[in-house]
């Protein structure tokens, strides 16, 4: 019988501490799983009751006192329980109702009242009592404390219970509807400024745009997860398997495949190389004396530690570095050709460089791999040891490890709480050391013709100092953070080693055991220490992965609709039928801006339209919706009879070349910028063109190296004329069939702009032009002039006709041949 009850005993013994920590996580982990948090119930308790609670896990951990895993699973609770603002109590009754229960069912299959007892037995009777009594009345108190209130009936108007990415209230929950132009983007002003987020406004001074950007993308990312759960927010992330799985490439499937092995392979050696070590200790002890070395069993541990372990660290690195440059690789074709084929609206309407870093931070979704080949081998190895560790010795091990794994987390935690401030004031420090640099520098003519040298260096020097103050501050914080991790582990390797000797001198284990652990610990506790970090990155890259996600769920404004035919051009003749066009969403018509009204003229194949007006007329619109940049709000645009949004967007703009105001070059050479408008002309093509523009002559003396030139950064190499006679020539190479001017001899010389205006004719000959000028003489010789005013058409005719009508036109023209006449033009 005793033995019957001491099994039962030892059961309940090793069973409880697993128990206890697998039931107390169980709820809130299957809740963040499974459950939308907006639908969440939640149960709270006044200030007052939850000081009280709060005492409760620590005196029940003091009360396992010499039983080691109870009492590290309720000291973990007890911290949790100190650290937590809403704490889950559900998780906690339980735990507290499954303290007394074992502990209950651990008397009565002892049964200490019916046998003698010692002092030592009444102590632990009385303290078993206490903790029976500390959690049934903690569970009682705090079933009665703890009220339930339910936020699946919040008002609409509920941030908590808004679908994310302004989709429809009729959307189901965890769906997320695709957004045009910028909405995914739009910044939460509507609540006045206010939020949610503790602390959120006061770091506002602190951070930069791209720090507030970055908030705001973990404010959507918080608010996606409120909508789905963990498995709906993780599920949004699934469009880009495809582009991090090699489905089709045969080669990186391979790659993937010795990835695996490898990782298989390294899982074992890990337990192998400490075992096989422990090993040639007991053959050492075995053999001593006797004048016999054990060849096998050192030649084993060698070819496990050499050969064996060395093959799979080449090989594991060859094949991340492949995997993962597939990846990047389809990340960024992805994110590159989705911006790209992004609408005007959505251009204007962001910086450059957040779209970029949107790119270039949501490139790194390869951490998803990382997760699985990095954090899985790391758990893996973790519950090996811990199975392993308590089969070989006992329960105790295994649990001093995990409570190490777990106390070791909680430190990271904790620490990258204190450093994630001074870390974001140490970078931003940094950016503005590197801003006050590029003023200087890319400002030195100013710097220079002002004598403010001294005055630079001063601010630089003051810049780099902040600078370096607070990365020591967050070097020195790291530090600690990093020390106080090293002696959690050392703290944990202590208990283990001392659990060990204990065994090897009560005889329940040999020296060999004590070599194993201590060779052991030393490669377990890598995974320890970077499980936390490598958790953290994750909920970090997971925002970062957040920006990429909004980009491609913003769909281009302007796209090719379902059956939409090339176009065909044959006479080129344009219609313009009663168009208006407004700016804005569709969706808030009465905060559009009208641009444009009934505009309605035909462009003959072969005539030259122009188009002037004040600024803000409407001109620039009009060369914008023949593009179908935007698309007309009212009537229609047709070529030839087709209407523009009936035809693809390719065809439209291959028929198409254009010389805008400000003309856009690449940093390449000469050559190359002008073979961009049409990669298979050839060089003569490209000197013709030159020769038209006027500009050959130019560029063969400019530079001995002729067309092969480099044109610098924004054309910098360059004047304002040159450019944009280059602009010219370009749209020669290109030979479209409708031509579009947008000032195109704006920074001519006078000299120059006879000639520019005879090679404008040239190419307009059988084309159809459309210019656009606030030179009144360009314009001329053309067919026929719009003159717009308040985005209406006010006069339309020739030069001559406009004349004698004596109207708007005539007064600009007078005014601007009087400017002429006296040298202002």
């Amino acid at each position: 019988m005793e033995p019957t009850t001491n099994s039962v005993l030892d059961a309940i013994s090793i069973a409880y501490p697993l128990a206890l920590i697998a039931l107390f996580t169980a709820i809130p982990f299957t809740r963040a799983l499974f459950s939308r948090k907006s639908r969440l119930p939640t149960h709270a308790v006044t200030e007052a009751q939850q000081r009280r609670l709060r005492w409760s896990p620590p005196l029940i951990a003091l009360t396992f006192r010499f039983v080691l895993g109870s009492s590290l699973g309720w000291s973990l609770i007890s911290i949790l329980l100190l650290e937590s603002k809403k704490p889950a109590w559900p998780s906690y009754i339980i735990a507290w109702i499954l303290t007394a229960s074992c502990n209950v069912a651990q008397l009565v299959a002892g049964s200490p009242l019916k046998s003698a007892m010692n002092r030592w037995d009444t102590t632990h009777l009385v303290i078993q009592l206490l903790r029976i009594l500390i959690a049934a009345v903690a569970a009682m108190y705090a079933t009665a404390a703890v009220k339930r209130t339910s936020t699946h009936n919040n008002s609409p108007g509920d941030e908590e219970t808004q679908s994310l990415l302004n989709a429809s209230p009729a959307s189901l929950p965890g769906q997320t509807s695709a957004s045009y132009g910028v909405a995914p983007y739009r910044d939460n002003d509507s609540n006045n400024g206010k939020d949610d987020n503790d602390g959120q406004d006061s770091d506002d001074e602190e951070m930069n745009d791209d720090d507030k950007e970055e908030e705001r993308m973990k404010r959507l990312s918080q608010q996606r997860l409120a909508e789905s759960g963990w498995f709906g927010y993780l599920g949004g992330f699934i469009i880009f398997l495809p582009h991090l799985i090699p489905y089709k490439d045969r080669f990186t499937q391979l790659w993937l495949l010795v990835l695996i092995v490898c990782t298989c392979v390294d899982r074992v050696t890990t337990l192998l190389i400490p075992l096989q070590l422990a090993n040639i200790i007991d053959a050492l002890t075995a053999y001593q004396g006797t004048g016999h070395v054990p060849l096998k069993e050192l030649a084993l541990y060698f070819i496990l530690n050499l050969p064996v372990r060395l093959a799979v660290q080449i090989l594991d690195s060859c094949a991340r570095t492949r995997i993962s440059q597939f990846s990047k690789y389809q990340l960024n074709s992805l994110a590159f050709s989705h911006v790209m084929s992004l609408s005007m609206d959505y251009h204007t309407s962001r910086s450059t460089g957040k779209v970029i870093t949107a790119i270039e931070q949501g490139t790194d979704l390869t951490f998803i791999l990382d997760i699985v080949l990095g954090l899985g081998p790391r758990m893996v190895d973790l519950l090996i040891a811990a199975v392993y560790l308590t089969k070989r010795f006992d329960a105790s091990t295994g649990v001093v490890m995990l409570m190490a794994t777990v106390i070791n987390a909680y430190v990271t935690t904790k620490g990258n709480k204190f450093t994630s401030a001074v870390q974001r004031k140490y970078v931003n420090n940094d950016q503005e050391e590197n801003k006050v640099l590029y003023d200087a520098i890319s400002n030195w003519y100013t710097v220079e013709i002002h004598n403010q040298a001294k005055r630079e260096h001063e601010r630089y020097n003051s810049a780099v100092m902040k600078a370096l103050l607070s990365m020591r501050r967050w070097s020195d914080l790291s530090e600690i953070v990093f020390s106080t991790q090293e002696v959690v582990l050392e703290i944990g390797y202590i208990i283990v080693c001392f659990m060990i000797a204990t065994r090897v001198a009560d005889g329940h284990s040999t020296v060999s055991s004590f070599v194993f652990i201590t060779s052991y610990w030393s490669v377990i506790s890598w995974p320890i220490m970077s499980l936390a970090h490598q958790l953290h990155s994750t909920a970090s890259q997971l925002v970062k992965a957040e920006w990429l996600y909004q980009l491609l769920l913003t769909k281009p404004s302007i796209q090719d609709k379902p059956g939409a035919r090339p176009l065909q051009i044959s006479n080129c003749e344009i219609e313009f039928k009663n168009v208006g066009f407004a700016y804005g969403p569709e969706q808030q018509k009465q905060r559009r801006r009208q641009i444009l009204h009934n505009i309605s003229f035909t462009a003959a194949p072969g005539q030259t339209i122009a188009l002037v007006g004040e600024t803000g007329s409407g001109k620039s619109t009009i060369l914008k919706l023949l593009y179908r940049f935007y698309d007309v709000t009212k009537g229609s645009i047709t070529i030839d009879g087709q209407d523009l949004r009936d035809v693809t967007l390719s065809s439209l703009r291959d028929s198409l070349g254009a010389v805008p105001q400000d003309p856009c070059v690449f940093d390449q050479t000469i050559m190359e910028n002008l073979l961009y408008a049409r990669p298979g002309a050839t060089e003569a093509d490209v000197v013709d063109a030159c020769r038209r523009a006027c500009i050959h002559e130019h560029i063969m003396t400019a530079s001995p190296e002729g067309y092969r030139a480099r044109i610098g950064e924004r054309g910098v190499r360059l004047s304002g004329g040159e450019l944009q006679r280059l602009a010219i020539a370009r749209v020669l190479v290109r030979r479209p069939r409708i031509v579009v001017l947008d000032e195109a001899t704006s920074a001519v010389d006078s000299a120059t702009e006879a000639s520019v205006q005879r090679a404008v004719q040239a190419l307009g000959e059988g084309r159809t032009v459309f210019t656009v000028a606030h030179r009144l003489s360009t314009v001329v010789g053309a067919h026929r002039i719009l003159l717009l005013h308040r985005g209406e058409v006010v006069e339309s005719g020739t030069h001559r006709e406009l004349l004698e009508k004596g109207g708007r036109y005539a007064n600009l023209w007078r005014i601007q041949t009087a400017a002429n006449n006296d040298g202002l033009l």
